[in-house]
């Protein structure tokens, strides 16, 4: 699902291997991540939507651990 933003979308790719819950974002602190409403960041993994949180610096963290080979999308907006 791609939504309109003012701000550029971002997709970042992982895979999971059963144990790691932090992924950090290309974006980095650049990432849009204190306005839910307005800037959402989108995560799935193989293809169903999941719940995220990211912290400040880009961190994305996902738990329980994706499972080992779990393709992971997060879609995050990001200031220029």
């Amino acid at each position: 699902v791609i939504i309109h933003t003012r701000y550029p979308i971002w997709f970042d790719y992982f895979e999971g291997d059963g144990t790691k819950t932090e992924f950090t974002l290309t974006k980095g602190a650049d990432v849009i991540h204190d306005a839910a409403t307005t800037s959402p960041i989108r995560c799935f993994v193989d293809g169903v939507a999941t719940a995220v949180t990211v912290d400040a610096l880009g961190v994305a963290t996902i738990s329980p651990a994706p499972s080992d080979g779990a393709l992971i999308v997060i879609q995050s907006e990001y200031e220029l």
